[in-house]
């Protein structure tokens, strides 16, 4: 177990085969391989697509703790081998996922359970085709796009909006407390799993 620090520059660090934090919150165009173990990866609001952070084995988490209002679409080569990715209150995020940034059957869980009433999430998830999505919402409003797997949304407090009209693929299933909606014309039907805190969804 090894903490890294990172610099402003553009650093290039690797990991040992036990639990590793890394506190990249400084910036720069970051290239790490964190090898084994459950490694933490604390990005503040310095994540780009310029950064590569691979978490080899081991259940990874990214850490984000900044502003995020602009769309940020991960791509592949951003985040390797990264399943959660844990999103901090008082700040706004707007996250977006390409279809091969989790490997096919694979699960990323997106956490912004501890967002507030004033923060929003805006996670659009369209483009996964192959892997699971795991998405739980704050108390704010928001807006969460799912892909065409079995995919599970926790929207938490607030007006939530929940897209289920891309992708395709399995039967959906919905929880009883769950609104029932009218679509028009009738979708691939897939599977998506709602809590009670999920309010409406769009026309589809």
């Amino acid at each position: 177990m090894a903490n890294f620090t990172g610099t402003p520059g553009d650093d290039t660090l690797t990991g040992t085969n036990a639990a590793d934090t890394f506190d990249l919150t400084s910036g720069g165009n970051d290239t790490i391989s964190a090898l084994a173990g459950d490694d933490v990866f604390i990005l503040g609001g310095s994540l780009t697509n310029a950064d590569r952070i691979d978490g080899g084995a081991g259940t990874d988490t990214v850490v984000l703790n900044g502003n995020y209002a602009s769309t940020l679409l991960l791509q592949s080569t951003t985040l390797v081998s990264i399943e959660k990715i844990k999103l901090t209150a008082t700040f706004d995020y707007s996250l977006a996922t390409t279809d091969a940034l989790v490997a096919a059957g694979a699960t990323l869980s997106v956490d912004g359970s501890t967002l507030g009433a004033t923060d929003t999430l805006t996670f659009n998830g369209a483009q996964e085709s192959d892997a699971s999505l795991v998405v739980y919402g704050g108390m704010g409003k928001d807006r969460i796009v799912v892909g065409a797997m079995d995919d599970t949304v926790f929207g938490g407090a607030g007006d939530d909006r929940i897209d289920l009209s891309k992708g395709g693929g399995a039967t959906r299933s919905m929880a009883a407390t769950a609104p029932t909606p009218s679509c028009s014309p009738t979708p691939t039907p897939r599977r998506i799993t709602w809590t009670a805190a999920m309010e409406t969804i769009p026309s589809i």
